[in-house]
């Protein structure tokens, strides 16, 4: 669970034992944003194609199916149901939650990340959890006008952080790839502990 008691959003991770990882958008009030993006970082070749039912199927340059996402949901507090859908935009996975003057906070959304998780040709981060652990914490730290927000933005945005990430094993290897803006993002407890713990 990644809470800021300062922040519109709250964002909770949870990955099964067979491999589906989700991360739950807690919106919080009105003031919360409505529309949430989760970059892909898919390899050149492979496409992200909305199905019938609401969700994102993964393709490779083969056309082979390497995972899914399964149709979105969203209910508010009293347990009514929000109208939620997914497009693909420039790469990233993004989801829109349509609240109303009848809505009731807060809001829970749930995207689940991989009915099927495969690493494709090393374009993907091989470690599913912890790259979609790490995006959770800097998706719920990206609150424009916070320090946070600012240091993110400094490293370059979330995509960049997660593309960084998955490139490196070690914390001096990631210091030097995301450089000054980078090592000021270990000072954010959160992402700290969710993006740079797990290196050596």
């Amino acid at each position: 669970m990644y809470t800021d008691p300062n922040a519109t959003t709250d964002v909770a991770v949870h990955t099964s034992h067979s491999g589906v990882v989700s991360a739950l958008v807690i919106l919080k009030n009105a003031g919360a944003a409505t529309e949430y993006r989760f970059p892909l970082n898919l390899p050149q070749g492979s496409s992200a194609v909305p199905t019938d039912d609401g969700g994102i199927t993964i393709f490779d340059k083969a056309g082979q199916t390497v995972g899914s996402f399964a149709p979105p949901w969203a209910t508010d507090a009293n347990g009514e149901p929000v109208k939620t859908s997914y497009r693909s935009d420039g790469g990233d996975l993004v989801q829109t939650i349509q609240v109303d003057e009848s809505t009731t906070y807060p809001v829970i959304a749930d995207p689940a990340w991989w009915d099927t998780v495969k690493d494709i040709g090393g374009g993907m981060v091989e470690d599913t959890w912890n790259s979609m652990k790490c995006g959770a914490a800097l998706g719920a730290a990206f609150v424009p006008g916070t320090k946070a927000y600012k240091l993110i933005k400094a490293a370059g945005g979330i995509k960049k952080i997660l593309t960084v990430l998955a490139s490196v094993d070690t914390k001096k290897g990631a210091l030097s790839a995301l450089g000054s803006g980078g090592s000021s993002l270990f000072g954010i407890k959160a992402i700290k502990k969710a993006c740079f713990d797990d290196l050596q």
